[in-house]
């Protein structure tokens, strides 16, 4: 079994202060209970991928970039 939740919001704080949100397209949990965080996207930008890297240094999640035609 697979599990798909969509547009999971991750928020980034600085000394309680929010910064902005990052909203992950997909997280799949398999049955084996492996975790896969995925983004699909047409055009990695400069933005894109400065919330990435906050993602891993907050978070420590490492994001699947899947390109929109490759689905």
């Amino acid at each position: 079994m697979v599990d798909i939740e969509e547009q999971k919001p991750y928020i980034f704080m600085v000394n309680n202060i929010k910064i902005c949100t990052y909203l992950l397209d997909f997280m799949v949990t398999y049955a084996t209970g492996r975790v896969e965080f995925v983004d699909v996207k047409g055009v990695s930008t400069d933005i894109y991928k400065i919330k990435s890297k906050l993602l891993f240094a907050i978070y420590g999640i490492k994001i699947k970039e899947v390109k929109r035609g490759d689905f």
